[in-house]
């Protein structure tokens, strides 16, 4: 991670960092983490990490690789199995308690984050790549990601680092082991969350607006070779029943999943748009910032996919925004970009940073009663077990057990 902070190759800020700059990226670095670490060991287990722990083989370990592919294979047909794969031989090494398995999605994070840092030192400069880190370590849907066992945090991961390669790729000339890498990222995303084909489209589509033809040939082979590797497990994704309705939610629609989305960005402060959209006017009015431009059509497209194919699935609804969460360094990049920019920049920042930060105390201070949570629904179904564990402390004698009773409910789970 010390090479993805401190050695911005090409950076446009100069060839040195000052110890404050590092000083204040480290920090930005560990408020993050530490957004993503409170309360990892309280989370409730919910269905969908309860089916991905038997997967993983929690319950009848170990497991290994090829077992969790089967397993996979077996139960979710309409998912890939890397993070599946990877979190499993975690867990074997750490343990199987809570916190641990937890942990792999908060490291996966951690590293989006310093990635997210690259990323915005590269295409901007490192006071934009520092805003976007403290942002994104602070935006209530990303954070919510690194309390989860799903693949949500490693797939960012993965995305910001296949995107970090691309440009790359684009601004300088390329050369194999770069390319090796940006195909192997290509790859990981793909088999980690199948909407790494929306997000490599909305690469290309931004590509065709201005990036150098020369290595244009290399990158549609390099994706090429990306298609050829998910091509084996085609048949187990064409096989599946895709019943993924928005659960016990109703679906949300475009314009109100737009909506929602645009709301989930700025931490449920929608006034935050107000200096988003006046910044982003007039920079189109000056016609510069063209890195701006094309990292902005890029998350543009990939949203607008998303929005579409969930026209079609009507799969997400209030609880399921987490679709989104690979787009959030995007945002957090391009707004970083239009605040540091701005004139009184320095001023306006603290201002958006401020109301930023009191929309994530806010929906942290909600916990699971918040709207896009994703797991609201099961919050009545779990009895308060650590105050039983509490109140019978110091009182249980020899063959001594407890019976508890809570609400349940009836799943249907079709084989």
């Amino acid at each position: 991670m010390s090479d993805v902070i401190c050695t911005s190759e090409g950076s446009k800020a100069g060839p040195g960092q000052s110890a404050v700059e590092i000083f204040a990226i480290t920090l930005a670095l560990l408020l993050g983490f530490a957004a993503g670490a409170a309360g990892l060991n309280k989370d409730i287990v919910w269905w969908d990490e309860l089916y991905g722990l038997g997967d993983m083989g929690a319950f009848d370990p170990p497991y290994s690789p090829l077992q969790v592919v089967e397993s996979v294979r077996g139960s979710f047909q309409d998912q890939v199995p890397l993070y599946m794969v990877l979190a499993s031989q975690w867990s074997q090494k750490v343990g199987w308690s809570q916190a641990p398995v937890r942990y792999f999605s908060l490291l996966a994070g951690l590293l989006a984050l310093a990635f997210t840092y690259r990323l915005g030192a590269d295409v901007f400069d490192r006071r934009a790549a520092l805003v976007a880190v403290f942002l994104l370590g602070s935006n209530a849907l990303f954070v919510a990601q690194l309390h989860q066992i799903k693949v949500y945090a490693l797939f960012t991961l993965f995305a910001l680092m296949h995107i970090w390669l691309y440009w790359r790729l684009t601004r300088r000339d390329s050369n194999w082991l770069r390319l090796l890498l940006f195909v192997l990222t290509g790859i990981a995303a793909i088999y980690t969350h199948i909407s790494a084909a929306l997000l490599i489209a909305g690469l290309f589509v931004q590509h065709l607006f201005g990036a150098r033809s020369k290595v244009t040939l290399k990158l549609i082979a390099a994706w090429g070779l990306c298609a050829l590797a998910i091509l084996p497990y085609i048949p187990v994704l064409a096989n599946a029943p895709y019943d993924i309705t928005a659960g016990e939610g109703r679906p949300i629609l475009f314009l109100g999943l737009a909506a929602d989305l645009a709301s989930v960005l700025v931490n449920d402060v929608p006034l935050l748009w107000i200096p988003l959209v006046a910044l982003g006017g007039w920079t189109f009015i000056r016609r510069k910032d063209t890195e701006f431009w094309r990292l902005l059509i890029a998350a543009s497209v990939t949203i607008a996919l998303i929005l579409g194919w969930n026209e079609m699935s009507r799969a997400i609804d209030a609880g399921r925004m987490r679709y989104f969460v690979f787009v959030t360094p995007y945002f957090t990049i391009c707004a970083a970009c239009l605040l540091t920019r701005a004139k009184h920049g320095r001023t306006l920042t603290a201002l958006f940073v401020l109301f930023w930060l009191v929309g994530f105390v806010q929906i942290q201070q909600q916990g699971l009663q918040w709207a896009h949570d994703g797991r609201k629904s099961l919050v009545s179904h779990h009895p308060p077990l650590h105050k039983f564990a509490d109140e019978l402390h110091g009182k249980k004698q020899e063959h001594d057990f407890m019976i508890g009773i809570a609400e349940s409910r009836m799943y249907l789970i079709q084989n």
